[in-house]
């Protein structure tokens, strides 16, 4: 949270990924690894799937589990998604199991198309293998094309598989372990990708001991689903997956502003620091007794909005970022007022709808008939509601609180225009 890459180390944990992390793991394990399985991790963009995958991937028994990792965003064309999938699982059987691996190659060259297609997979599957499971397929690349080409048709899919389904089970009874392909970023992919990726799942749900784990925004993959054509995308899924966990990114926003804000506020001296804690116990935590003026359910209404728009992790790093790098600066420049904590709060609240709707930041605020210049769109209700709880804030419409929003405005925004006037009259 300190950064933009996903959590790795779930002592790390903030926000109690770890305790559905461990649940999760502990299924993982517990199905059978003579039976395939498949499960998605949902939630929405920002909302933590890759920690949550980093965080399972640290609980599961790497004795029993071997840990496929594939991000398919990295993959440049979809024609490589399909081959290099592939490649991972085929890299993961046991190299003392050499019929198993020759069986998964064999049905891996038989879905995939067109032949040249199956000369690379066979090329990348000969790359760091033990001599004797490389020289069948290791005689250079015009003898792989021929060997492959013959390979199509001389025996049925369905004989493959079965060949294959017989080999896997011997080596996963043998060695007690199975393979966990975690994918992510599904979501990112184009419709026709993600497509592809759910058919090779379909292709190897019946293979034993493999265990898919994918991480997606359903959402959006639905949308992408559609946009192919199928018609119920959600039942779609549910033929493909048995199982579905979620990513809450709910009534957390206290948890978030605590643990990667206020906590390390509270070890300044600074005055800005303890203004800005005194804000937070405000707007954040909501504390009855910091209520000003004619306010009442106001603050719960905002706050409420600010759940909206910064729970989401990856949102609320964004915000962090932008609110200690700006914080220190535009405190020094809150101007004098009759009551110093009217004077905090309605800045906090200019402050909080320049970040959210910096278009709708302008020095009208503070007027019971909100003015804005684009008449074609609606106004943001947040934009409405900050109108409304400055005015009751100060619990009385005055020229003074219009004047001071106004200069907070113009030095928040740096208005050419307000620059040029101020220059002029140096």
């Amino acid at each position: 949270m300190d950064g933009y890459l996903p959590l790795s180390n779930i002592e790390s944990d903030k926000l109690h990924f770890a305790t559905k992390a461990k649940e999760i793991a502990k299924f993982i394990e517990s199905v059978p690894n003579t039976i395939p399985y498949a499960v998605t991790i949902n939630g929405s963009w920002g909302s933590g799937k890759s920690t949550m995958l980093n965080f399972i991937e640290g609980e599961l028994n790497t004795g029993i589990c071997k840990v496929v990792r594939f991000n398919p965003w990295m993959i440049n064309t979809k024609e490589e998604l399909i081959l290099n999938l592939f490649e991972e699982i085929y890299d993961c059987i046991d190299q003392g199991h050499t019929k198993a691996k020759e069986k998964f190659k064999s049905y891996a060259l038989k879905i995939s198309s067109p032949l040249a297609k199956l000369a690379t997979l066979a090329v990348s599957m000969s790359q760091g293998v033990p001599a004797p499971v490389v020289t069948p397929v290791a005689n250079g690349i015009g003898d792989m094309v021929k060997e492959t080409g013959e390979a199509i048709f001389n025996k049925p899919l369905s004989k493959r598989k079965k060949d294959l389904i017989a080999e896997l089970e011997t080596m996963f009874i043998e060695n007690g372990q199975k393979i966990v392909i975690m994918i992510d970023e599904v979501d990112r992919l184009f419709p026709d990708e993600i497509i592809n990726i759910f058919q090779l799942i379909k292709s190897t749900l019946d293979l034993p001991g493999l265990f898919f784990v994918v991480a997606m925004d359903e959402d959006a993959v639905c949308d992408a689903l559609e946009n192919q054509g199928i018609k119920n995308p959600s039942i779609y899924l549910q033929k493909i997956f048995q199982r579905k966990y979620g990513v809450n990114s709910q009534f957390q926003l206290r948890t978030l502003f605590d643990e990667y804000i206020t906590k390390n506020l509270k070890e300044s001296q600074g005055k800005h620091n303890r203004d800005l804690i005194y804000l937070l116990e405000t707007f954040i935590e909501t504390n009855h007794y910091n209520r000003l003026g004619t306010t009442d359910n106001q603050y719960m209404e905002m706050y409420h909005d600010f759940r909206t728009h910064l729970e989401n992790p990856r949102a609320f790093v964004n915000f962090k970022d932008f609110l200690l790098e700006k914080w220190e600066k535009y405190h020094s420049e809150i101007p004098e007022y009759d009551d110093r904590k009217v004077a905090l709060q309605v800045a906090f609240v200019i402050l909080m709808n320049f970040y959210l709707y910096p278009n709708y930041n302008n020095p009208q605020f503070a007027r019971f008939s909100y003015l804005y210049h684009d008449d074609k769109n609606p106004i943001p209700k947040f934009v409405l509601r900050a109108n409304n709880i400055i005015i009751r804030i100060n619990g009385s419409r005055t020229v003074g609180l219009e004047e001071f929003v106004s200069e907070i405005v113009h030095n928040l925004n740096k208005y050419p225009d307000y620059i040029r006037s101020l220059v002029d009259k140096i």
